[in-house]
């Protein structure tokens, strides 16, 4: 060691060797005599320079008193104290490699675990091109054999080009995958031989023995009975190769190799050299088909909101049913908790508990908990896939917007361009909902197309058609054009258009932060089930009218928010104003991707 502290310790610790070795010398010359004027005077001065040093706890009156037995005892409190120290010395630097190791080996674990399930899609993807070469050419046959129809046949060579080209690329990555793979699993093994070791050691000295254990031999080559001449090491043994693949010179050396890299990997690690081999195999693998959740097992977020809606007309009569056609003044509390658990980062089980409690107008809202959400949510190939009790939003809210019981698949990426939806199940106001919807997002404009059936309470059937058109105008703001077309036999259908101008967008985390929109609405009873606005669309026998709406964050986690909805009924020709505030507060029980 060339550390100035360990060497005057390592003095220090032989200084208290030697005046340990006077101590016992005297003791053994002593005879039985025990009485004090038999004890040396330099033994004395060695006990209390021992005491001085900390080996021993010396008495309050000193020593110059003791007799032989009690001077006796202090040495063998000393020498217990030096070897116990010294023990511990080398307990404590062991313990330091064994947790290095042992962090070492976990994070190898976690990249061998990728590789291997990569390994695995490389080699199905393998099969899969080579079936659809073995049916291109078949048709090939097929074409020559029924006359050669030339332009199909360019179209299978030119199959047949792409087939070899995704071959070739993906015999290389099985290739690379599976030495790497190799070498991890070596790795990892060798590892856990280190540590057993190790710990075989600590365990014999935290005991207060020696663990015995012979030095491990060096790898040994050894001739098999194939004549193929492998490196064996006891640390880390070769993996076993068929028999017909003799052994590469790089495979024979993988346990070797394996073994230095565990022997020396503390080393290792602070010259740089693990991060260098960690990233090269990042390098290596390719993105997951489908985003991997890496969060919280468990997360919950929650709301918890006060709101007030305001409007007038309540004595109005709706001549179709008879009574007050829009509903009273409302103020309520309410409160939701949105649970997230994640079963092996691709499926979740999800759910929300919501209260409701009416402080002034509508009764019903008692304040009882319901499980209002319930689903299954994850991807099967790259369809994420959504089956339960949910919640879904077609058009923007201008058709329909609350809870969804059924299926629905999603195809599409955040970074793909098109992004598919179709549902199938059943809403509040209809038993059978059929839905398709396409989008087509580029920077500078975007495009959604749809179609939405549903078989009403009533007993009609509910088609409608939606196109609709966004485009950013410049910095915070952005342009919505929406036209729905429906038809209901027994409501009044025909062409409806929602024309929207926003700013900003919704955001609870950023202090500060205003989203506000105006919109135009013109929508016959036939182009929505539920709308998404606070007005009274939903009491309306279609509707025309102005909407607008902002949100601001107060502070972080606070925000307060704000709707007018101007609205006539489109069959009655009756008006409605509603104003609606809220205040609501979110939380979570994780860190959040959205730091201020």
């Amino acid at each position: 060691m060339g550390d100035k502290g360990a060497g005057k310790k390592t003095r220090s610790f032989r200084k208290q060797q030697i005046w340990l070795a006077l101590l016992i010398l005297s003791g053994l010359s002593g005879g039985t005599a025990c009485a004090a004027e038999n004890v040396p005077e330099w033994s004395y001065e060695a006990v209390e320079k021992l005491g001085q040093e900390g080996a021993v706890t010396l008495p309050e009156g000193g020593v110059r008193n003791l007799d032989r037995e009690k001077m006796a005892a202090l040495t063998a409190q000393a020498i217990a104290n030096t070897e116990n120290t010294d023990r511990m010395t080398l307990l404590k630097s062991q313990a330091a490699r064994f947790s290095t190791l042992s962090r070492l080996t976990a994070q190898d674990e976690g990249m061998l675990r990728i590789m291997e399930k990569q390994q695995k899609e490389a080699e199905r993807s393998y099969k899969a091109v080579l079936e659809r070469i073995r049916k291109n050419e078949e048709k090939q046959v097929y074409v020559s054999l029924q006359g050669g129809d030339m332009g199909l046949m360019k179209h299978l060579k030119e199959e047949e080009k792409e087939n070899e080209t995704v071959l070739a690329t993906t015999v290389n990555r099985m290739a690379i995958l599976k030495k790497k793979v190799a070498a991890a699993r070596a790795q990892v093994k060798a590892l856990e031989t280190q540590k057993q070791a190790l710990l075989a050691q600590m365990t014999g000295m935290a005991e207060g023995t020696e663990a015995s254990a012979a030095p491990a031999p060096t790898a040994a080559v050894v001739t098999t009975d194939r004549g193929t001449r492998e490196a064996l090491s006891p640390a880390a043994p070769a993996v076993p190769m068929p028999a017909e693949e003799p052994l590469t010179a790089d495979q024979a050396n993988q346990p070797v190799l394996a073994r230095l890299r565990a022997e020396y990997a503390p080393e290792l690690e602070r010259i740089g050299y693990i991060d260098e081999q960690h990233a090269e195999t990042v390098a290596v693998l390719e993105p997951p088909e489908h985003p991997v959740d890496v969060g919280k097992k468990f997360k919950i977020d929650g709301e918890i909101r006060i709101d007030n809606r305001s409007n007038n007309n309540h004595d109005t009569i709706d001549p179709e049913r008879g009574r007050t056609q829009f509903p009273d003044d409302r103020l309520r509390l309410r409160a939701r908790l949105y649970l997230d658990y994640n079963f092996d980062d691709n499926w979740h089980a999800l759910g929300m508990l919501e209260s409701e409690k009416s402080l002034s107008g509508d009764d019903e809202m008692d304040g009882s908990v319901d499980l209002d959400r319930y689903y299954l949510q994850g991807h099967i190939g790259r369809i994420l896939t959504t089956a339960g009790a949910f919640g879904s939003t077609l058009a923007e809210g201008n058709i329909y917007d609350s809870k969804f019981k059924g299926i629905m698949a999603q195809y599409g990426e955040k970074e793909d361009p098109w992004k598919l939806t179709a549902q199938y199940g059943e809403v509040n106001e209809a038993d059978h909902v059929y839905g398709f919807t396409a989008a087509y997002d580029r920077p500078d404009y975007g495009i959604d197309l749809g179609g939405y059936s549903f078989r009403m309470d009533s007993g009609s059937d509910r088609q409608i058609g939606m196109f609709n058109y966004r485009m950013p105008l410049g910095g915070w703001y952005h342009l919505g054009a929406m036209y729905l077309y429906g038809h209901d036999d027994e409501a009044d259908g025909g062409s409806g258009y929602v024309f929207t101008l926003s700013r900003g967008r919704e955001d609870s985390w950023s202090r500060g932060n205003l989203y506000a929109y105006l919109k135009y609405y013109y929508q016959p009873e036939a182009t929505y089930v539920e709308h998404t606005m606070n007005g009274m669309a939903d009491y309306m026998h279609g509707f025309k009218g102005l909407g607008f709406g902002l949100s601001y964050t107060v502070a972080r986690d606070w925000v307060a928010s704000l709707e007018y909805d101007r609205l006539e009924d489109l069959k009655y020709g009756h008006r409605n104003n509603t104003l609606w505030l809220a205040l609501s507060y979110f939380f979570n029980n994780y860190q959040s991707d959205y730091e201020e």
